[in-house]
């Protein structure tokens, strides 16, 4: 009897989450949200000041021993199906769509939060997985459709809870969606592709006005302690330059009397 092939990307993703959950977990002198913005995770005022990796590798951070788990989890149920469905080359796009799909709708907000986790791009792999039962006709059967309702309206409620970014998960869904109908798409469904890339645009085009337009970040919601404690790491480890500039950017956009820069440079 043939074994199944393992789903080895997702093995490889689950990896280096882990990797950096530990190497966030040892570093001296953060706590457990400052050690996460400083290994990559969702920070406002990081990505404005020209960060904008941290939209894709938010996934690869997490804030607690269960949150990782229970991603590395869910990876791995959406992973075997869709590695193996998608191929491992789309299905690598559709979790990096879906990963910054979510960070650009939590970024269209006005608050400032620190968003950790893989959580938008799972909602977008569950959106992908939907589309390919639908697709492939297997929504027909009333067992499946009872699993797909009770698994929406689980998440759903979820995004209830506190502390959730149901922003991240909204737009991680709706990007996965996007990118499964355009890339999984057979002749069956080019008019659904068709409106799909209309949709994507206009989307798009919206996401493009609204972010520049609360690119800023409120008094209240500046936390120079976090930023000063983040940077001054970099320095220790040899980002300097790096550290000093961002800081500069910072005070910029903070534009208060408060200077991130001598706080880390002893001024």
């Amino acid at each position: 009897m043939k074994k199944a092939p393992k789903p080895v990307l997702s093995y490889i993703i689950i990896g280096l989450c882990v990797l950096l959950y530990a190497a966030a977990y040892f570093t001296p002198g953060l706590n457990s949200l400052e050690a996460a913005i400083l290994f990559g995770a969702f920070y406002k005022p990081m990505i404005l000041c020209g960060e904008y990796w941290r939209v894709l590798t938010v996934g690869l951070t997490h804030g607690s021993l269960i949150h990782l788990f229970m991603n590395c989890y869910s990876l791995l149920v959406l992973g075997r199906f869709l590695e193996f469905r998608a191929g491992k080359l789309k299905y690598a796009f559709i979790l990096m769509i879906s990963v910054i799909g979510g960070s650009l709708f939590q970024l269209v907000g006005k608050d400032n939060t620190v968003c950790v986790g893989l959580s938008g791009g799972l909602y977008g792999l569950m959106a992908a997985m939907i589309y390919v039962l639908w697709k492939d006709g297997a929504m027909k059967s009333p067992t499946m459709q009872i699993y797909i309702r009770r698994v929406l309206i689980t998440n759903l409620f979820i995004n209830f809870l506190p502390n959730v970014a149901w922003k991240a998960h909204l737009g991680g869904f709706i990007a996965g969606l996007a990118v499964s109908v355009l890339l999984l798409s057979g002749e069956k469904e080019k008019e659904l592709k068709q409106h799909t890339v209309i949709a994507s645009v206009l989307l798009i085009a919206a996401l493009a006005f609204f972010i520049p337009k609360n690119a800023e970040i409120r008094e209240s919601e500046t936390y120079f302690l976090s930023d000063a404690h983040v940077l001054m790491v970099e320095k220790e480890i040899g980002l300097s330059a790096h550290a000093d500039s961002v800081a500069k950017k910072l005070d910029a956009l903070y534009n208060v009397d408060i200077s991130v820069y001598d706080m880390i440079n002893g001024g």
